[in-house]
């Protein structure tokens, strides 16, 4: 069974099918090319034009985490900004080249992922996205987050327990009371890396409702 990762940087979200045993195939722009089989530049055609080529032409899961930060509902005083100088235009490609991959390699299962913002309006043929928070899966905080695609909701009734825990209080340097994320330290790139990591509790919920070599 082939999985391919898609925006993966921390490896978080794939690392459950790869300890199952599964043929697991990261594709982040962050990645060294030693690392990975290449998204470079953000187009489908790019990892398409690859496949065959030491890469498998086809997949069955296709786990998907593009780039959040010009749809995010936190940075709304920027979105007309961001729409007028072409950052919103290229996620949105980024976006397409994500949908052009389900629709090239129709796997069995996929999934976008994508926090509460915009992108849902922007992209409405990506469905009615299904929502959760990291403490939903044993993770002390909270970052709503959701997911469209074509897969088994990570639900206790399929994960085979209740994996909710009360999120912590964070607070920033001022003792202002603050989410998570904005309390993560650092700037640039690395603090958006820290910030998209996907919650392992999630992945591992995630990966037990969709194992599909384990289902056989």
């Amino acid at each position: 069974m082939i999985v391919y990762s898609v925006s993966d940087f921390s490896g978080n979200w794939s690392e459950p099918y790869k300890q199952a045993g599964y043929d697991v195939y990261r594709f982040d722009p962050k990645l060294p090319r030693r690392l990975t089989d290449g998204l470079f530049p953000w187009t489908a055609e790019m990892l398409l034009s690859r496949l065959g080529d030491g890469v498998p032409a086809h997949c069955d899961v296709l786990l998907m985490a593009p780039p959040c930060t010009d749809f995010l509902i936190a940075c709304n005083r920027l979105w007309v900004e961001k729409d007028k100088d072409g950052r919103t235009q290229k996620s949105l490609e980024i976006v397409d080249a994500c949908i052009s991959l389900v629709r090239a390699l129709k796997p069995k299962i996929w999934a976008l992922e994508n926090p509460v913002g915009r992108l849902w309006k922007l992209r409405p043929e990506l469905g009615r996205p299904w929502y959760f928070n990291p403490c939903d899966y044993g993770e002390h905080y909270t970052k709503k987050t959701g997911l469209v695609g074509d897969f088994v909701p990570p639900l206790p009734l399929f994960v085979g327990c209740d994996m909710i825990v009360k999120p912590d209080i964070f607070f920033t340097s001022s003792g202002r009371q603050e989410s998570y994320v904005e309390c993560l330290r650092g700037g640039g790139e690395n603090r958006r890396a820290a910030r998209s990591n996907t919650p392992k509790g999630f992945a591992k919920a995630f990966f037990l409702s969709n194992d599909i070599q384990g289902a056989k």
